[in-house]
Protein backbone atom coordinates (compact mmCIF):
# COMPACT_ATOMS: atom_id res chain seq x y z
CA UNK A 1 0.00 0.00 0.00
CA UNK A 2 3.05 2.42 0.88
CA UNK A 3 4.31 1.73 -2.51
CA UNK A 4 1.48 2.43 -4.59
CA UNK A 5 0.92 5.44 -2.47
CA UNK A 6 4.44 6.55 -3.14
CA UNK A 7 3.91 5.78 -6.68
CA UNK A 8 0.70 8.20 -6.62
CA UNK A 9 2.81 11.15 -4.98
CA UNK A 10 5.63 11.09 -7.79
CA UNK A 11 2.53 11.14 -10.31
CA UNK A 12 1.48 14.16 -8.38
CA UNK A 13 4.61 15.78 -8.20
CA UNK A 14 5.06 15.31 -11.83
CA UNK A 15 1.33 16.54 -13.10
CA UNK A 16 2.54 19.76 -10.53
CA UNK A 17 5.60 20.36 -11.95
CA UNK A 18 4.79 19.69 -15.86
CA UNK A 19 1.61 22.56 -15.07
CA UNK A 20 3.90 24.42 -13.26
CA UNK A 21 6.15 24.54 -16.69
CA UNK A 22 3.11 25.42 -19.01
CA UNK A 23 2.11 28.24 -16.86
CA UNK A 24 5.49 29.85 -16.81
CA UNK A 25 5.87 29.46 -20.68
CA UNK A 26 2.36 30.68 -21.23
CA UNK A 27 3.28 33.25 -18.79
CA UNK A 28 6.18 34.31 -20.64
CA UNK A 29 4.70 34.31 -24.27
CA UNK A 30 2.17 37.19 -22.74
CA UNK A 31 4.41 38.88 -21.72
CA UNK A 32 6.73 39.21 -24.88
CA UNK A 33 3.52 39.45 -26.44
CA UNK A 34 2.17 42.63 -24.73
CA UNK A 35 5.67 44.00 -25.02
CA UNK A 36 5.34 43.59 -28.79
CA UNK A 37 1.49 45.37 -28.92
CA UNK A 38 2.74 48.00 -26.61
CA UNK A 39 6.18 48.93 -28.53
CA UNK A 40 4.46 48.89 -32.04
CA UNK A 41 4.62 52.10 -33.72
CA UNK A 42 2.66 51.60 -36.98
CA UNK A 43 -1.32 51.81 -36.75
CA UNK A 44 -1.83 51.13 -40.85
CA UNK A 45 -3.52 54.79 -40.56
CA UNK A 46 -0.91 57.04 -41.09
CA UNK A 47 1.95 57.86 -43.32
CA UNK A 48 5.53 55.62 -41.62
CA UNK A 49 8.62 56.88 -42.50
CA UNK A 50 11.37 53.97 -42.02
CA UNK A 51 15.61 54.51 -42.69
CA UNK A 52 17.19 51.92 -44.37
CA UNK A 53 21.31 52.11 -43.40
CA UNK A 54 23.50 50.59 -45.66
CA UNK A 55 27.76 50.76 -46.50
CA UNK A 56 27.04 53.30 -49.44
CA UNK A 57 23.43 53.50 -50.22
CA UNK A 58 20.81 54.85 -47.39
CA UNK A 59 17.11 55.02 -47.93
CA UNK A 60 13.77 56.17 -46.82
CA UNK A 61 10.96 54.17 -47.25
CA UNK A 62 7.22 55.75 -46.65
CA UNK A 63 4.17 54.07 -46.08
CA UNK A 64 1.17 56.06 -47.00
CA UNK A 65 -2.00 54.09 -45.69
CA UNK A 66 -4.31 57.05 -47.06
CA UNK A 67 -2.81 57.09 -50.50
CA UNK A 68 -1.96 53.39 -50.47
CA UNK A 69 1.16 54.11 -52.06
CA UNK A 70 4.68 53.68 -51.12
CA UNK A 71 7.72 56.57 -51.49
CA UNK A 72 11.73 54.92 -52.01
CA UNK A 73 13.99 58.11 -51.57
CA UNK A 74 17.33 56.55 -52.32
CA UNK A 75 20.74 58.76 -51.11
CA UNK A 76 23.73 57.99 -52.84
CA UNK A 77 27.15 58.54 -50.49
CA UNK A 78 25.04 59.12 -47.29
CA UNK A 79 27.36 57.24 -44.14
CA UNK A 80 25.66 58.98 -41.55
CA UNK A 81 23.17 57.03 -38.89
CA UNK A 82 20.65 60.56 -38.78
CA UNK A 83 18.29 60.10 -41.54
CA UNK A 84 15.97 62.20 -39.56
CA UNK A 85 18.35 65.04 -39.41
CA UNK A 86 19.53 65.35 -42.49
CA UNK A 87 16.65 65.25 -44.09
CA UNK A 88 14.02 67.18 -41.32
CA UNK A 89 11.52 63.90 -41.75
CA UNK A 90 10.36 62.06 -38.65
CA UNK A 91 11.72 58.55 -39.13
CA UNK A 92 9.50 56.11 -37.37
CA UNK A 93 11.89 52.69 -36.95
CA UNK A 94 15.14 52.13 -38.50
CA UNK A 95 17.01 48.86 -40.15
CA UNK A 96 20.68 48.32 -40.31
CA UNK A 97 21.03 46.27 -44.07
CA UNK A 98 23.86 44.91 -45.75
CA UNK A 99 22.19 43.84 -48.95
CA UNK A 100 20.87 46.00 -51.87
CA UNK A 101 18.88 49.33 -51.45
CA UNK A 102 15.04 48.03 -51.56
CA UNK A 103 14.15 48.05 -55.62
CA UNK A 104 10.54 49.71 -56.73
CA UNK A 105 9.86 46.94 -58.69
CA UNK A 106 9.89 43.99 -56.35
CA UNK A 107 9.23 46.20 -53.02
CA UNK A 108 7.53 43.34 -51.37
CA UNK A 109 10.33 40.70 -51.48
CA UNK A 110 13.05 43.21 -51.00
CA UNK A 111 11.39 44.52 -47.76
CA UNK A 112 11.18 40.65 -46.36
CA UNK A 113 14.22 40.39 -47.08
CA UNK A 114 15.50 43.42 -44.84
CA UNK A 115 12.95 43.82 -42.05
CA UNK A 116 13.12 40.08 -41.19
CA UNK A 117 16.51 40.56 -40.41
CA UNK A 118 18.16 38.64 -44.07
CA UNK A 119 20.98 39.50 -44.94
CA UNK A 120 22.80 40.81 -41.15
CA UNK A 121 20.20 43.24 -40.89
CA UNK A 122 19.02 44.63 -37.40
CA UNK A 123 15.51 46.42 -36.90
CA UNK A 124 14.57 48.51 -34.11
CA UNK A 125 10.95 47.57 -35.73
CA UNK A 126 8.59 45.39 -33.95
CA UNK A 127 7.65 41.71 -35.33
CA UNK A 128 4.50 43.19 -35.54
CA UNK A 129 5.04 46.39 -37.16
CA UNK A 130 7.17 44.25 -39.63
CA UNK A 131 3.98 41.87 -40.43
CA UNK A 132 2.07 44.83 -41.14
CA UNK A 133 4.15 46.59 -43.17
CA UNK A 134 4.91 43.77 -45.55
CA UNK A 135 1.37 43.06 -45.64
CA UNK A 136 0.46 46.63 -46.43
CA UNK A 137 3.28 46.32 -49.23
CA UNK A 138 1.82 43.23 -51.34
CA UNK A 139 -1.21 45.26 -51.27
CA UNK A 140 0.10 48.47 -53.25
CA UNK A 141 -0.21 48.40 -57.24
CA UNK A 142 2.72 48.55 -58.28
CA UNK A 143 2.19 52.40 -60.04
CA UNK A 144 1.76 53.44 -56.33
CA UNK A 145 5.49 53.05 -55.76
CA UNK A 146 7.96 55.63 -56.30
CA UNK A 147 11.54 55.33 -56.37
CA UNK A 148 13.93 58.39 -56.52
CA UNK A 149 17.65 58.17 -56.51
CA UNK A 150 19.47 61.34 -55.54
CA UNK A 151 23.49 61.96 -54.51
CA UNK A 152 23.82 62.80 -50.80
CA UNK A 153 25.54 65.96 -51.77
CA UNK A 154 22.70 67.75 -53.72
CA UNK A 155 21.00 69.34 -50.83
CA UNK A 156 18.66 71.60 -53.14
CA UNK A 157 17.45 68.52 -55.02
CA UNK A 158 16.62 66.35 -51.77
CA UNK A 159 15.44 69.73 -49.30
CA UNK A 160 12.76 69.95 -52.73
CA UNK A 161 12.08 66.06 -53.04
CA UNK A 162 11.63 65.61 -49.36
CA UNK A 163 9.18 69.02 -48.95
CA UNK A 164 7.04 68.11 -50.99
CA UNK A 165 7.23 63.95 -51.52
CA UNK A 166 6.31 63.31 -47.61
CA UNK A 167 3.40 65.13 -46.98
CA UNK A 168 0.98 63.29 -44.25
CA UNK A 169 -2.56 63.44 -45.64
CA UNK A 170 -3.91 63.67 -42.06
CA UNK A 171 -1.32 66.68 -40.76
CA UNK A 172 -2.33 68.34 -43.96
CA UNK A 173 -6.30 67.82 -43.26
CA UNK A 174 -5.61 68.90 -39.54
CA UNK A 175 -4.91 72.16 -40.47
CA UNK A 176 -4.02 73.13 -37.16
CA UNK A 177 -1.78 75.94 -37.01
CA UNK A 178 1.83 75.95 -35.17
CA UNK A 179 4.22 77.92 -33.02
CA UNK A 180 7.41 76.83 -32.71
CA UNK A 181 9.73 78.26 -29.58
CA UNK A 182 13.22 77.63 -28.80
CA UNK A 183 14.20 77.59 -25.37
CA UNK A 184 17.85 76.51 -25.79
CA UNK A 185 20.74 77.62 -26.06
CA UNK A 186 21.65 75.66 -29.35
CA UNK A 187 21.11 77.99 -32.28
CA UNK A 188 18.68 77.08 -35.21
CA UNK A 189 16.76 74.17 -33.41
CA UNK A 190 13.71 76.09 -33.42
CA UNK A 191 13.79 76.13 -37.42
CA UNK A 192 14.85 72.76 -37.63
CA UNK A 193 12.00 71.62 -35.74
CA UNK A 194 10.11 73.71 -37.74
CA UNK A 195 11.26 72.28 -40.91
CA UNK A 196 10.48 68.80 -40.20
CA UNK A 197 6.74 69.60 -38.99
CA UNK A 198 6.66 71.38 -42.52
CA UNK A 199 7.83 68.35 -44.55
CA UNK A 200 4.85 66.52 -42.86
CA UNK A 201 2.24 68.98 -43.75
CA UNK A 202 2.05 71.20 -40.91
CA UNK A 203 1.63 75.05 -41.26
CA UNK A 204 3.76 76.44 -38.72
CA UNK A 205 3.34 80.06 -38.71
CA UNK A 206 5.64 81.07 -36.41
CA UNK A 207 9.33 80.49 -35.34
CA UNK A 208 11.07 82.31 -32.01
CA UNK A 209 13.50 82.28 -29.67
CA UNK A 210 12.88 82.63 -25.67
CA UNK A 211 14.09 85.22 -23.36
CA UNK A 212 14.57 82.79 -20.90
CA UNK A 213 16.64 79.43 -21.44
CA UNK A 214 13.34 76.55 -21.03
CA UNK A 215 14.43 73.63 -18.81
CA UNK A 216 11.19 71.75 -20.26
CA UNK A 217 9.74 71.17 -23.34
CA UNK A 218 5.53 72.16 -23.78
CA UNK A 219 3.21 71.25 -26.22
CA UNK A 220 -0.06 73.13 -25.44
CA UNK A 221 -3.21 73.36 -28.12
CA UNK A 222 -6.96 74.95 -27.87
CA UNK A 223 -9.45 73.19 -29.17
CA UNK A 224 -9.63 69.74 -29.51
CA UNK A 225 -6.63 67.57 -29.67
CA UNK A 226 -6.36 65.78 -32.77
CA UNK A 227 -3.54 63.44 -34.62
CA UNK A 228 -0.98 66.02 -35.56
CA UNK A 229 -0.82 67.47 -31.76
CA UNK A 230 0.11 63.51 -30.66
CA UNK A 231 2.65 63.48 -33.24
CA UNK A 232 4.06 66.73 -32.29
CA UNK A 233 4.43 65.17 -28.72
CA UNK A 234 5.39 62.12 -29.56
CA UNK A 235 8.49 63.38 -31.22
CA UNK A 236 9.09 65.29 -28.36
CA UNK A 237 8.18 63.08 -25.82
CA UNK A 238 5.79 65.26 -23.88
CA UNK A 239 2.37 65.05 -23.51
CA UNK A 240 0.04 68.00 -25.22
CA UNK A 241 -1.51 70.12 -23.24
CA UNK A 242 -4.83 71.78 -23.32
CA UNK A 243 -5.43 75.64 -22.55
CA UNK A 244 -7.99 78.10 -22.93
CA UNK A 245 -5.49 80.91 -23.97
CA UNK A 246 -5.41 81.11 -27.42
CA UNK A 247 -2.32 83.21 -28.85
CA UNK A 248 -1.18 83.46 -32.37
CA UNK A 249 -1.51 79.39 -33.53
CA UNK A 250 -3.78 76.50 -32.22
CA UNK A 251 -0.38 75.06 -31.10
CA UNK A 252 2.46 76.59 -28.96
CA UNK A 253 5.81 74.15 -29.43
CA UNK A 254 8.14 74.91 -26.44
CA UNK A 255 11.55 72.80 -27.43
CA UNK A 256 13.28 72.93 -23.53
CA UNK A 257 16.47 71.68 -22.90
CA UNK A 258 15.15 68.20 -21.05
CA UNK A 259 14.80 68.16 -25.49
CA UNK A 260 18.32 67.78 -26.89
CA UNK A 261 19.68 65.06 -25.59
CA UNK A 262 16.67 62.54 -27.20
CA UNK A 263 15.85 64.49 -30.73
CA UNK A 264 16.72 63.57 -33.65
CA UNK A 265 15.95 66.82 -35.97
Amino acid sequence: MKHKKKEGDNLRFAFLFFAAVIFLIAVSFAIKAFLIFRNSTYDGKHRFNIAVYQKNVSSVISFSPQNNSITILNLKGYTGNNLEKFLSLPIDGSVRASGLPVDSNHVASDLSGILFHHDGTSSTLTVLDTARLLFFARGVPRDSVSETDLSAKDVLSINSFTSSSFIDPQVANDKVTIEVVNGTQVYGLGNRFANLLTNMGADVVLVTSSDEEQKYSKVTYTGDVNYTIKKIGEILGVSPEQTSQRDISDVTVIIGDDAIPKINF
